[in-house]
């Protein structure tokens, strides 16, 4: 809130999403600064989305089958394709799988600083060891969401960057999070690998479920906002300390105004 007060003072304000917002967003918009956002056509929207769904998968956490199972896709994945996974409370049962030696090489980047982890990027993850596999990368939720990882032809001709999910995320974030790959024309694969102890759920109820949840912690987030906005006190106490400055400086322009006036006299007597 103490931000909103802050964006209030500006005269004009201009403000780049590269989300689209949803609709108690846009009410913050409009209680706050009288404002509608412009909404410009993502890629995606403007030409065949490249990115091809594969099979998702849902295994207990405890057990050999989630390690079974993570090593056999791996295995036929990097030969073809270098393999990004995004994860974030199941990360460590990632990592515990990943670090022991394999054919393929494995980098976990979630503590990497931004320069560091943008050098490996760059120079690493195009390429095939010695074994002919590519690497597979560990990664965090807003690294995820924010990087641009090469491809080359060989790569492209093979589908495409991989990206694993290993956690479920909002509907934002999971959007964001898959447009790391298949961006700008290239190709991209993508799935979810998703560690569950109740074995009951399908992938798909269990994506859902989690989805709503976050939906729902989101929506009430806004809500607090959108009701401490529509809370008068909020939005004209600043007001009113501007027309407070405002009356100020005329007081106290007035003041030296009429003090001139009342020293003229008396200057002109001495």
């Amino acid at each position: 809130m103490n931000r909103i007060k802050q964006l209030r003072k500006f005269d004009e304000l201009f403000c780049v999403s590269g989300s689209q917002l949803i609709t108690q967003e846009k009410q913050c918009l409009d209680l706050a600064f009288d404002a509608s956002p412009i909404e410009v056509p993502r890629l995606q929207q403007l030409q065949r989305d490249r990115r091809l769904h594969l099979q998702d998968h849902l295994l207990p956490v405890k057990g050999y089958l989630f390690s079974k199972k993570l090593k056999e896709l791996l295995q036929e994945l990097t030969s073809r394709v270098p393999v990004v996974i995004v994860a974030s409370s199941t990360a460590d049962e990632f990592n515990k799988v990943l670090k022991v030696p394999m054919p393929w090489n494995y980098t976990d980047l979630r503590k990497k600083q931004d320069v560091k982890f943008m050098e490996v990027v760059q120079s690493e993850f195009t390429l095939k060891n010695s074994r002919g596999h590519y690497g597979v990368f560990l990664i965090s939720e807003a690294q995820g969401r924010g990087t641009d990882f090469k491809s080359t032809q060989e790569i492209e001709n093979a589908g495409g960057n991989c990206l694993i999910l290993g956690d479920t995320f909002s509907q934002r974030a999971e959007d964001q999070i898959k447009g790391r790959v298949g961006r700008l024309d290239k190709k991209g694969q993508w799935f979810y690998f998703l560690a569950e102890g109740n074995e009951r759920k399908s992938v798909e109820q269990l994506i859902a479920a989690k989805k709503e949840e976050a939906k729902n912690n989101l929506l009430k987030k806004f809500q607090h906002i959108v009701s401490e906005l529509q809370n008068s006190s909020f939005l004209e106490s600043e007001d009113e300390e501007e027309e407070d400055d405002e009356e100020e400086v005329d007081d106290k322009s007035d003041a030296s105004y009429f003090g001139t006036l009342r020293k003229s006299p008396r200057d002109h007597s001495q």
